[in-house]
């Protein structure tokens, strides 16, 4: 995996795109290993097959599907490149092609996400609890959070500030009565035990840095939601998506949503609009 890391280092690969081909590539081993009691020497095609039809019928959205099969094209592409193999074994067709704007990419129901931040509270781990909460209710991307600084946080006026958003844009996040008791908590409570908290700026630390990694988060994360029962698992992006979709639940306008989740262009924010195969399942009942 680190020779894999590193392949794509010196190709030019982004630290975000390095990061997902990562995830997609430990997925194939966790299930190739608990099928075959050991990780793959090489891709075959027949393997490759059954995996997918697998995520299938674990219900992975199309967005996740289809990123884990670009990570393993890519781990193929490097171990050919490396002599370890000889075939290409991932096709064109194997990408699952979902019609655009038909769906939700929210993966997650509302008593999914509250029973994986009720998990995490019964952990004990106040700090994961107030990361994973902020995450769900303000819908900011995982390296936002971990850059966010206390000086842009006024819990008074239960507003935020993303100093540096996609496009180096600033935009203002409202923030509910709720999220700004747990951070207040938090902030009294939790961060000063960390030896870190004196000298570093941001609002979530850690205890061998000034602020969290992203792999650190996608770890808890995961762990969290394995713990919870939660299929498929629970990311910084899940969670982004789940909050675009419940704020326009709640009323909030395309616009306001584009503003709050700081999407560039509006049709990025419509796709939250269109409901999910399951509430349209759920709503032909009651006719």
């Amino acid at each position: 995996m680190d020779d894999f890391r590193r392949w794509m280092e010196i190709s030019g690969y982004s630290s975000n795109t390095i990061e997902s081909y990562i995830r997609g590539v430990r997925s194939y081993f966790d299930w190739f290993c608990g099928k075959y009691g050991r990780d793959p020497r090489e891709l075959f095609r027949e393997n490759i097959v059954d995996y997918l039809q697998d995520l299938k019928r674990r219900e992975v959205g199309h967005v996740t599907y289809n990123s884990y099969l670009a990570a393993l094209q890519r781990l193929n592409a490097f171990w050919i490149e490396r002599g370890i193999q000889a075939d290409i074994v991932i096709l064109k067709r194997d990408r699952w092609k979902a019609q655009a704007g038909n769906e939700s990419p929210t993966q997650h129901t509302t008593e999914e996400v509250e029973r994986f931040l009720q998990v995490i509270l019964e952990s004990g781990n106040r700090r994961d609890y107030t990361l994973a909460f902020f995450l769900a209710y303000t819908g900011l991307r995982v390296s936002e959070a971990i850059h966010l600084q206390m000086k842009d946080v006024n819990l008074p006026a239960r507003q935020l500030v993303v100093q540096f958003g996609k496009g180096q844009k600033r935009r203002e996040v409202p923030m509910s009565t709720r999220l700004v008791q747990v951070i207040r908590s938090y902030l009294k409570d939790i961060r000063p035990k960390y030896r870190t908290a004196e000298r570093s700026p941001y609002l979530f630390v850690s205890p061998r840095g000034q602020q969290l990694s992203r792999k650190t988060i996608y770890g808890l994360l995961v762990k969290y939601s394995r713990q919870a029962g939660v299929n498929p698992e629970i990311t910084p992006h899940s969670l982004r998506h789940f909050f675009c979709t419940r704020a326009l639940e709640a009323g909030y306008t395309i616009e306001e949503v584009r503003q709050i989740a700081g999407h560039a262009n509006v049709n990025t924010t419509l796709i939250y609009a269109h409901p999910s195969r399951k509430s349209m399942l759920e709503k032909i009942d009651r006719l």
